[in-house]
């Protein structure tokens, strides 16, 4: 096998991110993908490049899954939902901008 040029192997799974992805949510262990692209002439590169970078790609495939859905009560616990009480005696319930029908000019 022929050398490659520095960053090849790297752009080249990056070019395939998607089938790689969809390879390693059905299961398949990264030597088998590595020697199926191979194989298919999609890859040029070392087992080793293609393994390191794989593991990239399969860490933030975990971390996506990992990552729960919040709502915006949890991603912003001080902040209250508005309600619909009156305001408290001594603030303001309106804004300190004067509306469009409030200038006289």
């Amino acid at each position: 096998m022929t050398a490659l040029e520095w960053g090849a192997g790297r752009s080249q799974i990056f070019a395939m991110r998607s089938e790689i992805e969809d390879a390693l949510k059905k299961g398949s262990p990264v030597s088998v993908i590595y020697r199926e692209f191979v194989a298919a002439g999609k890859f040029k590169g070392s087992q080793s490049t293609f393994a390191k970078q794989v593991s990239k790609i399969k860490k933030a495939l975990k971390s996506a899954e990992d990552t729960p859905v919040q709502r915006p009560e949890q991603l912003f616990p001080d902040q209250k939902p508005q309600s619909d009480k009156p305001a408290l005696p001594g603030t303001f319930s309106h804004s300190a901008l004067p509306s469009s029908d409030d200038t006289d000019w």
